[in-house]
Order: C-alpha cells, then structure tokens, then sequence
C-alpha cells in the first residue's frame, strides 16, 4: 500500500461537503464556481498537503444530506459510508464524527480536530405590549400635533382596510427566549410546555449520552414523562419549531443549525451544553498515514478556526441556506404564511 495516497471518500453531506460544486469534491475553493467545497473537504484537502500526500476521491452516492454514515452490523460489519473504511476500500470518509464504544471497536480516530458545541433551538415568545405615551420619545412626538393627527388617520384607515384595531397597530411586540439555561429547558419539557424533537434520531446518543452533563441528566429524567418526538426531515422539523411547542438539540456546525441561524424567530441557547469533539474515522490497516495526519493536523490550528469560522458565521452561509431577511420573514409570519426553508 502505497502511504503517500490517502483514500478518501466524500459525501453529499452538509456541511462537510458542496455536492453543488462542478466536478464534486472540489478540495480548494475557487471564487467563482465553488467558494464553498465543504468545511471537511477544505480540512482533509489541507491536512493531505501538509503530510505530502495526494488524494484519491471516492464518491459515496447518495440523496443529498441524507448519506447513511453507517452502523455495526450483528456479525461485525459496518453498513454504509463507515462500511468502505472497514472493508479497506478506504482510509477514510469525510464526515466529522465522534468517537463511541462501538465504532472504537473497530476503527482508529484522528486527532480531535475542533470542538463542536451543542446547541438548542426553540421558537421565540412574543408579547405585545401597550405603547409608552410618556416616554421622552412620545413627548418630543406629542409637540408635532399635526403629524400626529395626520399619522392617526392614516392608521384608522389602515385598521379598516386589514380589520385589526389601532391598538394593534400602535402596540409594541416584544420578543424574548423560552428559556435562558437547560434547566430551564429542562423544567419545560418535564411540564409539557417544549417537547424535545430527536432528529434523525441522534440527540438521544450525543446530548445525552456520552457527552452528558448535570443540565443533559436533568434533560433526559424529563424525557422519562414527556418522550421525544421523531423527526426525518429538516423542513418538518421547523414547521413544528414554528408551532412555539418543540426544541431540537444539534450541533452548532451541522445543516440543521446553519438553517436554523436564518430564521428571525429563532433562539439558540448554548449555555450549559457540551462540546463534542470532531474527529475522522480511521482505517486500523492505514496507521503511518494516520500519524503523518495527524501531524498536520498538529500543525494546522490557525487554518483549522479560519475554515470553520468560514462555514459558520451568519453572513458567509455556504450551500443552498437562505440569508437571514427579517423584514420579509416577519411579515410572513404576520400574515400567517408559511415560510419556506432552502433544502
């Protein structure tokens, strides 16, 4: 086996890889075509060059975001993208994974390579509030009795036209979180008040498995009276976000959170909640060419933060991700349609 070829499998995964590159994987970043090959094609792309080695891309077929990462079979044997690790045909695949009991049985680990918190979304509350006629605003404002009167009928007008009431015109919404901690979080879903969304399902195995802290433990006790609800599908699971009756826990980094940070009436609540470790899955026949990864990977600290922070700030979402357009999201909502999330 030849050690300065590293066998890499990429899949249609997000926000590993940009299955809308041409010629996918695209392992740099071009300007005009792909500026965005996928936070884990740019880190292995990157790590490959350090160590001196070439790869060689296998493409692992599949519905976009919906790869089977893959599971220990009962005689052994690994079913999906992991199955090509296990069976030799790769060193490994690009997808950013977290050591477990049952894959260490059966495969190395790279080094860590990022951290990556968790994080839960729930819908904002709203409050409609009266409005403050005495505040130093609204006195400056009274002194304008002409403009007053003038935006006063125009609002008695506009309240006929829609069949709302001027104080629902003229009053303040104010929105605020569910919840500020997991306990918190906690406390509503033992009450019934939140129900938690188990998308995938994976929560129930990260949050609160091995990764578990005193806020998760109390997260799962809730979970014994109030048991998650199962969701496939991204666009089903913000549908029910919109209801005010769910939260989901996910990674900060996966393509459920980076929709979810496009949404205006969203809150993301990370306070309290674990950190998992990022690591790939290793071929146990490839251990030189792990080392010599995993060196650079040593190495590569600085270009590691910059290519995350690259996929994850709000402003730079890669891929197919609606940018955040509140105006035009609230007045969805306030009309009562529904809003449309990019798959």
């Amino acid at each position: 086996m030849d050690d300065n070829i590293l066998r890499v499998g990429f899949a249609k995964n997000a926000p590993e890889a940009n299955w809308n590159c041409p010629n996918f994987p695209t392992l740099t970043p071009r300007m005009n075509s792909c500026p965005y090959p996928g936070l884990c094609t740019e880190l292995i792309a990157y790590f490959a060059r350090m160590a001196n080695m070439t790869i060689v891309a296998t493409v692992i077929d599949s519905v976009p975001d919906e790869v089977e990462w893959g599971t220990r079979r009962e005689h052994g044997s690994w079913s999906g993208a992991f199955g090509y690790i296990y069976n030799d045909t790769l060193d490994t695949v690009c997808l950013m994974a977290q050591r477990n009991e049952m894959r260490a049985m059966d495969f190395d680990f790279t080094s860590v390579i990022y951290q990556s918190p968790i994080a839960l979304v729930s819908r904002e509350l709203t409050e409609t509030m009266p409005p403050n006629l005495w505040s130093p605003y609204e006195v400056w404002m009274a002194t304008l009795g002409g403009w007053i009167a003038f935006t006063l009928t125009l609002t008695l007008l506009e309240a006929w036209e829609s069949g709302s009431s001027v104080y629902e015109l003229i009053a303040i919404n104010r929105t605020f979180e569910r919840f500020q901690t997991i306990e918190e979080a906690a406390r509503m879903v033992a009450s019934g008040q939140l129900t938690l969304i188990d998308l995938k399902p994976s929560i129930l195995i990260t949050l609160l498995g091995e990764y578990s802290t005193t806020g998760t433990g109390l997260l799962r006790a809730a979970l014994d009276s109030n048991p998650p609800r199962v969701e496939y599908e991204i666009v089903d699971t913000f549908e029910l976000l919109q209801t005010g009756e769910y939260l989901v826990g996910e990674i900060v980094d996966s393509r459920f959170m980076m929709t979810a940070r496009s949404q205006c009436n969203l809150f993301i609540m990370d306070h309290g909640l674990p950190e998992l470790f990022a690591q790939l899955l290793w071929n146990r026949k490839s251990s030189e060419k792990l080392r010599r990864i995993n060196k650079a990977i040593g190495m590569s600290g600085d270009f590691i933060e910059r290519t995350r922070k690259k996929y994850l700030t709000l402003d730079e979402l890669p891929f197919t991700v609606t940018r955040k357009n509140c105006t035009e999201q609230k007045r969805l909502l306030a009309s009562q349609q529904t809003l449309v999330i990019a798959e």
